[in-house]
């Protein structure tokens, strides 16, 4: 079993392979991949609550958009 970890998802997804089980080194390269962009994420919604009506509208976004998308947690897409 593979542990291997989709960057567009942002989480761990296990699956089978002919060529066994993967090294330690590469499973925790990956998983640090994921928590490396789980961090990008909470970032990224924490600025976005910052942002003034006027920043929000020049980059198309409403304030309750972006109330929305700050409040969802770093792991969802």
């Amino acid at each position: 079993m593979l542990i291997n970890t989709n960057s567009k998802k942002g989480y761990l997804q296990f699956s089978s392979s002919k060529r066994g089980v993967p090294s330690p080194l590469n499973t925790l390269k990956k998983a640090i991949q994921v928590i490396e962009l789980w961090s990008e994420r909470r970032q990224t919604r924490t600025k976005l609550k910052s942002l003034t009506a006027a920043e929000l509208r020049d980059i198309g976004i409403s304030q309750e958009e972006a109330k929305h998308e700050a409040r969802r947690p770093f792991y969802d897409i």
